[in-house]
């Protein structure tokens, strides 16, 4: 080192924990959401993927397929991704019927039709039974929330002409609601 050179400090080794003994982390557990690097040093094991995968879970219910997608970015190691998940599954943590039912009452909440949902929620991996047994048993009146959907939007006004009532109908398809329900409604 020279005379005009500057000591640089010396950072904490974080795969072995230095630096964060405090806070009780280190990179074999660290489950934050930035998809951490994990090195050579630090060993991936099934504890650590079930831990992310609980993190992951603690916040809102996930269907196996997204969450796999999720561990798979952050962890290299498909079989050992599959093998927690399977344990997960195994133990009732993980349950695609649920997830079902969470985000069909979320897309209910946001005044979407049946037709929507079915496709929103093959999109998300679901098995077309699973997502028609969980519309079937929350037996949801959708003339009545198409009627709420078109209050919201339209107010209490009945369409002016037939360009206006047309205009509404291709609203409520975008929203998901079939032809015979937005005729029962439009009558």
């Amino acid at each position: 080192m020279t005379a005009t050179e500057k000591p640089q400090p010396q950072q904490p080794d974080i795969a072995d924990g230095e630096g964060y003994a405090g806070a009780g982390i280190c990179a074999e557990t660290d489950t934050g959401s930035g998809g951490g690097d994990h090195s050579a040093s630090a060993a991936i094991t099934s504890a650590t993927v079930r831990h992310a995968a609980m993190d992951f879970l603690a916040r809102r219910e996930y269907g196996l397929q997204e969450l796999h997608a999720r561990l798979l970015r952050r962890f290299p190691d498909p079989s050992l991704v599959t093998a927690v998940l399977e344990q997960l599954r195994s133990e009732g943590l993980q349950s695609d019927q649920r997830y079902a039912e969470s985000q069909l009452r979320s897309q209910i909440s946001r005044g979407r039709g049946p037709q929507r949902i079915r496709a929103e929620l093959r999109q998300k991996g679901l098995d077309e039974a699973l997502v028609e047994s969980a519309i079937a048993e929350l037996d949801v009146d959708w003339l009545e929330l198409l009627r709420d959907v078109s209050r919201r939007k339209f107010g209490t006004s009945p369409p002016k002409d037939w360009q206006e009532r047309a205009r509404r109908a291709r609203f409520f398809q975008y929203r998901g609601f079939d032809f015979d329900t937005i005729g029962k409604l439009q009558d």
